[in-house]
């Protein structure tokens, strides 16, 4: 028989389960192999020191103390490990997803005002228009979709108005001319 053979059946040898055949090969091999005889000896220490244990005694009291200080510290954690309280935040998330998705809708479809070149055609007196200056140099009158609104019958009437001032122009220059 080798050595791990023997290790394996060394617990079984020494509480005496083992068979007869079974029992006289691991007594031969531990007559030769020094290494086993150790183990052997190791494991019988062992026995010997759990068999000497005295357990100590307890008092009458002792498992129900224990267990309301087992249920103490649980709760004591618990309430360390939440910190702030879930449920106050459940109600909130759709009430966050609901303000979320009102802004985004919000940005998505915003429309930017009205911007008029100044040198396509002259905006009317300023009452609508404010005139900024754009990236190439040229004011840019910014009108709203309110001011459009209520002037609408104005802006309906934008290209007479426009027709009469040039017609104004013209005069003036034959005037001039004249």
């Amino acid at each position: 028989m080798n050595c791990r053979k023997v290790k394996a059946l060394l617990v079984p040898f020494l509480e005496g389960d083992l068979p007869g055949k079974q029992r006289e090969k691991i007594e031969s091999h531990l007559e030769l192999c020094t290494h086993c005889q150790r183990e052997r000896e190791l494991l019988h220490q062992s026995w010997q020191m759990l068999d000497n244990y005295v357990a100590p005694k307890l008092k009458d009291d002792f498992t129900p103390s224990l267990m309301r200080r087992i249920r103490s510290e649980q709760t004591k954690t618990e309430r360390v490990t939440y910190g702030f309280p879930r449920f106050i935040l459940r109600p909130l998330v759709p009430v966050f997803t609901v303000f979320l998705i009102a802004v985004l809708t919000f940005l998505l479809f915003w429309k930017e005002p009205i911007l008029k070149d100044k040198s396509d055609k002259p905006m009317m007196e300023n009452k609508l228009a404010k005139p900024i200056p754009s990236e190439s140099g040229n004011m840019v009158t910014l009108v709203s979709d309110e001011e459009i609104i209520k002037n609408l019958d104005i802006l309906e009437n934008i290209d007479l108005l426009e027709n009469v001032k040039l017609l104004n122009e013209l005069d003036v220059a034959e005037n001039l001319k004249g």
